[in-house]
């Protein structure tokens, strides 16, 4: 097996976990993920905005294809605290 069929296999392996998890674990996070670029906040107040990309594991960071990138996707956090996916957003 070439060095890219293995990677390729532990990518495969790790997002199988993932998909199966019942509880989001650190030990299952740093399987996955290789790091998380977290940009500047811009805006205040209601307006405010940061940025973040996540670099996975033998793959890098994954643009999502244009058919998903159609809408934005907002998650009420908590109260007062929403995330949302911006999929046209260039960093700043």
């Amino acid at each position: 097996m070439d060095e890219m069929q293995f990677v390729k296999e532990k990518f495969i392996a790790a997002v199988r976990k993932f998909m199966q998890m019942d509880k989001l674990t650190a030990p299952l996070l740093q399987e996955l993920i290789d790091r998380i670029d977290v940009y500047e906040v811009t805006g205040t107040g209601k307006n405010r905005k940061q940025m973040i990309k996540i670099h996975y594991k033998f793959v890098g960071y994954l643009e999502l294809p244009s058919l998903a990138r159609q809408h934005n996707y907002r998650e009420e956090t908590r109260k007062g605290v929403a995330v949302e996916y911006v999929p046209n957003a260039l960093p700043v």
